[in-house]
Parts: C-alpha cells; structure tokens; sequence
C-alpha cells in the first residue's frame, strides 16, 4: 500500500517541482522493460534455433510456433508491466521524497517563525522581569529611604533602634536636628528652594556623620542621628562638626543653620524613648538660646541677598533712612514708629529676592506677564515678614508700601487713609530715591524734575498732606535734624 499523500499546511505554495510530480514520468523504466522484452524475444528464438535445433532464426520469424508466441508475449508482457509497475512506484517515491522536503521546508520555517516568536517572548520577559526587579528594588528602596534627601526614613530609623538597644552598642548616642529658617525659605522662594535646602542639609550632616551612623530624616524639617558605640563627648563633637560645615557653606539663598540636640544611653537598663526625648529637649533649649542670633543671621543673609540680586544698595536704604528720619521728626510720630520705619527702609522690598534676576535687570519696558511677576513682590514680603519675628511689626506696611492714595495701587486697592501712615511715608521716600538713582532700565533724574513729579502724584499716587510735608524738608537748605 503506498503512503498517504502529505498534506501541506496552506501558506506553503506549490513550486513548479510540485506541478510536474502531478504528472509522473514513465518512460525511464517502461523503456528499458520494453528493450528488455525484445531483447528475451531475440535471445529465445536463438535458443530455439540454435539450442534446440527448432528450425533456422528465419523460420523462427516467418513461421513460429504459436506457444511460443504466446510464452514469448507473455514474458515480454510481464517485463513490460513490471517497468511500469516500477516505474509508478519510483514516481510516487520521487513526489513522496519531495512532498517530504517540502514538508520539512515548511517545518523548518514554522520552527524558525516559532523560534523568532519564543526568542522575542522570552526578550519581552526578561525585559518586564528586569522592570520588575528594578521596581522591587525601587520599592523596597522607598521602603526604607526618604525620597527627597536619600537619608534613611523614620521608619527605618525607629527599627534600627529596637535592632541596636542591646548591649552589645552602648554606649549609643542620638542627635536630633532641626532647621533653621525653612519656613522663611519655602515662603520667599518657594518649596522648590525649600527642597534644595533640605537636600543640601542632608549632604552636609551625612558628609559629617561616619560610616556606621544611621542618618535619616525625622520628619518635615528635622533630622535624626543614630550612633552605635559613641559616647556623649564624640556625639557632641559630630554636632560641632556639623554646625561649622554649615556655617562655611554657601550663603544663598539663606545662611544654612540647623538646631542640634544630643543624649547618651549608657546603660542596657535606661529607656531609649526617654533619651530619644532629651535628645529632642537639647535641641529645642539650643533653638531659644540661639534663637536671635541665628534670626539675626538670617536677616543680614536676606539683606545681603536682597543688594546683590534685586539692585537694592546700601546707598538707597541710607538714603531712605534719612528721608523717612525726618519725615517722622517733623509729623512728631512716637519712637516706635520711628524704628518701624527704619526697619521698613532696609526691609520693605525684602520680596524681591524671589523675583528672577532676569526680569530686575531687564533694561526694556517689563511685558505684562513679567509686571505682574514683580508686583507679587510686596505679598512675597509679606509672608516673609509674618515668619521672621524681627519683621512681624512692619509686615502690613511691607504689603500696603505700593498701594496708591487714589486706589489704584497693588495689591489690595487701598486707598486714601485705609493705607497705613507708614507705608504712606515711604512710598513718598522711595519713589524719590528711585527718581534719583540711575536703574537697569533708566538714568538718574534731575533733583528739581523728581520733584516736580512727586508734587504732579500727590491725590493720586500720594498723601497730598505727606508730599507737602516731603516737599518742605527736600527742598529746604536746611533741615532740621
């Protein structure tokens, strides 16, 4: 029984190959049959004539017996019919081999196809098992780090101190930090230089603390030190460390400053919580006994920031001094009011440290997208002021300084006397200064055209009663003093 033929998958195309195996061939074997039947009847009829004595090959061929006709039909017949017969079984073997490799051709591009498939799943699974991992590795980084600084977290800090309460690490010490001056910071330039600060204070305490101790940040502005092994005289000296490191560093936008409280646990007996508080208790006592001069650092450092980046001077607020000094002693204000005034003179553009350089130092008319950018200046002000205890008391008349006597001012639209007395006097004081000093983007003014344009503003930009006081004491040759 011959095979089955194979049947080919349908995206395999037949070839011309396939076409002529439709069409076997048999002349090869049914010739070399049909040359081998008459080659019999020759040879017989010459062993008949010659063998046998059965008559001479030409009585063979002109009269022959009919049996051997019959027996030589019948042999030649058979060689005939087994040519064709393997002849037929070599042409099916032919079309069988080929159906075969044809076959196995198209297994081998299905295995290929399969292969490239299997290859690029395994890719796409080792890429997703790789993303996996390095999402586990995130994760469990998250776990135990705080995002923004990179130290450890509070959660990690809290399980290293039940890990290291034996014995085996005492003495074991515990600093606690706080920052100084982060609110101020968030509030005048934003949570972005916030977030600088915080990053730059947890470089400063790591680079300070040794290998072994456990950094981490505490919580908003705060800061904890784990130290296995450490006695309190080194503890103190890690915080020395840290507090000059901070007080050498760069000094903008703010002087860099952090409150520092260590405590000591130096028996397995005593309570980690309790020196975790005392800890806790040192630094807050260090805030209020370094409150002010820190405050006051903190000042000189705005002040400084203020000349060097918004085109303040020292000059201008001399100048201001001056003017708003006599502007108090001729309208008889009390000494407290006198003070805020010269606090206002050095502070009432405190804001302006915020504003981009670029947009200050523009020497072309501001579009209305920068305008309004620089007139958020006196709200900027404002909110540094409420969280700096030496500026609370001018905080109004920083935020009120450049509203006009006719309502048309920022940022509230006062007008006439809702606008503080001392914001009042010191519109008037600057807005001659300014006229006065030569800007980024104008010259300085003649002294009589300043004033003329400070007499032209008064009922509209001015107290009209404060720019005829203004007018006397600039204009007189001598003032009193």
């Amino acid at each position: 029984m011959l095979p089955k033929r194979i049947n080919l998958p349908p995206n395999i195309k037949q070839t011309g190959d396939m076409q002529k195996i439709k069409k076997p061939l048999y002349i090869n074997i049914v010739l070399l049959s049909i040359i081998a039947a008459v080659v019999f009847w020759i040879v017989d009829i010459f062993i008949d004539s010659y063998l046998f004595k059965e008559g001479t090959i030409f009585e063979q061929l002109l009269d022959p017996n009919p049996m051997e006709i019959y027996f030589r039909v019948a042999v030649g017949s058979l060689f005939i019919i087994l040519g064709i017969v393997s002849q037929r079984m070599q042409n099916q073997m032919v079309r069988i081999q080929k159906e075969l490799q044809m076959a196995n051709e198209a297994l081998e591009q299905k295995v290929k196809e399969r292969t490239k498939e299997l290859e690029e799943i395994n890719t796409e699974l080792e890429r997703e098992l790789c993303e996996h991992e390095v999402r586990q590795e995130k994760i469990n980084y998250l776990s135990f780090h705080d995002k923004l600084t990179g130290l450890y977290n509070r959660d990690y800090y809290e399980e290293e101190i039940r890990r290291m309460n034996t014995e085996r690490f005492l003495p074991i010490s515990i600093i606690i930090g706080d920052i100084n001056g982060l609110k101020l910071v968030n509030d005048a330039f934003g949570h972005l230089q916030g977030d600088k600060l915080l990053i730059k204070t947890a470089r400063m305490i790591k680079q300070n603390c040794r290998k072994s101790d456990i950094v981490a940040r505490w919580g908003g502005d705060e800061f904890a030190i784990l130290l296995p092994n450490t006695p309190a005289k080194s503890a103190v000296n890690i915080c020395d460390k840290i507090r000059r490191a901070c007080s050498q560093s760069q000094k903008k936008p703010v002087q860099l400053s952090i409150a520092l409280g260590t405590a000591t646990k130096t028996d397995k007996n005593q309570d980690m919580d309790k020196v975790l508080k005392k800890a806790e208790d040192w630094m807050y006592q260090y805030k209020m006994a370094e409150g002010k001069t820190v405050r006051n650092r903190i000042l000189n450092s705005l002040e400084r920031t203020l000349w060097e980046s918004a085109y303040e001077t020292d000059e201008h607020a001399k100048h201001l001094r001056e003017y708003l000094l006599k502007m108090a002693l001729e309208l008889k204000l009390p000494d407290s009011q006198v003070d805020e005034l010269l606090l206002l003179a050095a502070f009432h553009d405190v804001g302006k440290i915020s504003i981009p350089h670029e947009i200050l130092s523009k020497p072309d008319k501001l579009t209305p997208k920068e305008w309004e950018t620089v007139k958020k200046h006196s709200e900027i002000g404002y909110r540094i002021a409420l969280v700096t205890p030496e500026l609370v008391g001018v905080a109004d008349y920083i935020l009120h300084h450049h509203e006009w006597w006719d309502g048309t001012g920022y940022p509230e639209g006062l007008q006439g006397e809702q606008i503080p007395l001392q914001s009042r006097v010191l519109s008037i004081a600057e807005a001659y200064d300014i006229k006065r000093s030569a800007r980024p983007y104008k010259s300085a003014m003649p002294k009589k055209q300043a004033l003329q344009e400070i007499k032209e503003a008064a009922g509209k930009q001015f107290d009209p009663q404060l720019v005829k006081v203004f007018l006397k004491l600039i204009s007189a040759k001598k003032n009193r003093g």
